[in-house]
């Protein structure tokens, strides 16, 4: 874990995040794929992440989950 930690601070001291809002697009499309995939509520946050990277142009995803967001069919899916 100490590996791990150290890891990251070099990271975050390298790289400075983008952070992402929502806007009315990206919970247009929620809303939308909560409809069309008939997904219940424990799909609420994935589907709303989802819908938030596509709005924004993402279209490559690093994920350990990947039947998350394959549903969508709009990501190329990175496992690891």
């Amino acid at each position: 874990m100490a590996e791990a930690i150290r890891w990251l601070r070099d990271w975050n001291a390298e790289v400075v995040p983008t952070w992402l809002k929502p806007d009315d697009q990206a919970i247009e499309r929620w809303l939308k794929w909560m409809i069309e995939f008939q997904l219940g509520r424990k799909r609420l946050l994935d589907t709303q992440y989802a819908a938030l990277l596509h709005a924004k142009a993402v279209r490559r995803l690093l994920t350990n989950n990947p039947d998350d967001f394959r549903l969508f069919n709009a990501f190329e899916i990175v496992t690891f």
